[in-house]
């Protein structure tokens, strides 16, 4: 008997304050709406990455020395790539800019530089570096300095250059291997 009671008492004891809690309504005025509009395209373009097919591409940066990353934000290895789009076309209207859109995955949140995935003998200190054909980093966090470039209208065509490299983001960098990975999406006005 006495195991029952102890029973029912912690059930009562437990039920109160989670009715009380339940019962409780809260003060929220409405203080105004968010309208969030957007459309969907059926643009698109056939990609080719400096002569691949598809939409993926492997990228060699060059062999470079760790005395190239003699302080933070050096960087080496510059290379250059590009998107070569052909056939952009869409049936409602055809797209007049595109660019690759590139996702904040596998980006160190710190510096919008792709982190070094390379999990065996990898080396420590270092990114990638993702610019613009101007040379300006883009900030992969958020597609800062990531331009658009225009499709020509009379073959649906354009090009888009990016350039990888490697940067230090600490001043001890050591030797080992860099792998990375870029995703994206065409962004397309």
């Amino acid at each position: 008997m006495k195991v029952k009671g102890c029973v029912r008492r912690g059930l009562a004891t437990s039920v109160l304050p989670l009715a009380a809690l339940l019962s409780a309504t809260s003060a929220h005025a409405v203080d105004g709406t968010v309208t969030i509009t957007g459309s969907i395209t059926d643009a698109s373009c056939t990609i080719d990455i400096d002569g691949g097919t598809g939409g993926d591409y492997t990228l060699a940066l060059p062999v470079v020395g760790i005395s190239s990353f003699k302080s933070v934000g050096n960087s080496a290895g510059a290379t250059q790539f590009n998107f070569n789009l052909s056939e952009c076309t869409g049936t409602d209207t055809a797209p007049t800019k595109v660019r690759a859109h590139f996702e904040a995955i596998n980006v160190d949140v710190s510096t919008g530089n792709l982190l070094n995935m390379a999990m065996i003998n990898g080396a420590s200190g270092i990114e990638v570096q993702i610019a613009n054909a101007d040379g300006q980093p883009i900030d992969l966090r958020d597609n800062k300095n990531n331009n658009y470039a225009d499709i020509d209208a009379e073959n649906g065509s354009a090009t888009m250059s990016y350039v990888a490299q490697y940067v230090s983001v600490d001043p001890a960098v050591t030797a080992g291997t860099v792998n990375a990975q870029l995703m994206y999406s065409l962004e397309y006005l």
